[in-house]
């Protein structure tokens, strides 16, 4: 992650009995306002353009997880950091 950081413990991969795999990697960043949630995924969507990036690393994240047929998802609060989430098939779609 570009703009907080991730350590050991911090990313874990569950595999449930609806034969998906869900993988969380929670950050210790500043958080996101919950009505920025479906910015962040578009391509160019940045909350802060004084920030240096282009803008398309989760929006990459959410191509790459759709083509293998699975959702991304966020859960933040601002302050406190945030958890994003991909789950995918296990099996193929």
């Amino acid at each position: 992650m570009k703009f907080a950081s991730v350590g050991p413990g911090n990313v874990s991969v569950r595999h449930d009995v609806s034969k998906a795999i869900r993988l969380p990697v929670l950050e210790t960043g500043q958080g996101i306002p919950a009505e920025s949630f479906g910015r962040i995924f578009e391509k160019f969507g940045q909350l802060d353009s004084r920030r240096v990036g282009t803008g398309l690393g989760l929006a990459f994240c959410k191509l790459a997880v759709e083509a293998h047929g699975g959702r991304i998802t966020v859960e933040s609060t601002p302050g406190s950091g945030s958890t994003f989430s991909f789950t995918i098939p296990v099996g193929g779609r």
